[in-house]
Parts: structure tokens; sequence; C-alpha cells
């Protein structure tokens, strides 16, 4: 089995995410990123923080894995976007409306990491 790290105090916050030990501290930076910029633009809560930090880091894991296995970068691509574009439909499921519809006009600027 992987071996899980629990990381509290993430951009200093209380929350526990798992974080798997292989995976990248730059993914995990922007994954916590992404989610705090989220939380900030849209006032969700700390367990809607946590639920769109796991899913990008999700979305990480999936696209590192296919990177891993796929030699073709046409065939890589395609399946990059069809990645991507589970987003949406994954934010959505833990957004309420008006925070859904927030983000859809925000997004460009809430998925922007420098």
């Amino acid at each position: 089995m992987k071996k899980l790290i629990l990381i509290a105090f993430i951009f200093g916050n209380s929350i526990l995410y798992i974080v798997k030990a292989q995976d990248n501290p730059v993914a995990v930076r922007i994954a916590g990123k992404i989610a705090q910029q989220m939380k900030d633009s849209l006032s969700l809560t700390d367990e809607q923080k946590m639920q769109v930090f796991n899913i990008n880091m999700d979305l990480y894991r999936q696209k590192k894995q296919l990177r891993d296995n796929t030699t073709l970068p046409d065939t890589l691509e395609v399946y990059l976007q069809q990645i991507e574009n589970k987003r949406d439909g994954l934010y959505k499921a833990i957004l309420l409306d008006e925070e859904f519809k927030t983000y859809k006009l925000k997004k460009r600027f809430l998925l922007k990491v420098d």
C-alpha cells in the first residue's frame, strides 16, 4: 500500500489534506493555491476548500499517470484535455449553484497560478 502523509496547516489553515508521498511538491503548492484562491473569491467553507484541493490533486495524479504511460504526443494532448474537461463537473458537485456561477465567471483568474 502506498504511503500516505497527512499535512496540516497548509497555507496557514488547520485542515488536513491527504497527500501521497510521491506527489510533486510543486503540484501540492499549486493545488493549495488554487484552493485558497477559490475559498477567498467564492467564500467557500474549509470543507469545500479541502475538496477543491483534493480534486486538483486527483486531476494532477491522473495527468501524471497518463504522461508516464503515453509516448505519442498527439494522443497525450487529447487525453490530457479529457482529464481537464472533468474539472468543472467535479467542482459543480461540491459548489452551491451561486458559487458555481461565480466560479465560471472568474474561472481563468481562479485557475491561474504564478
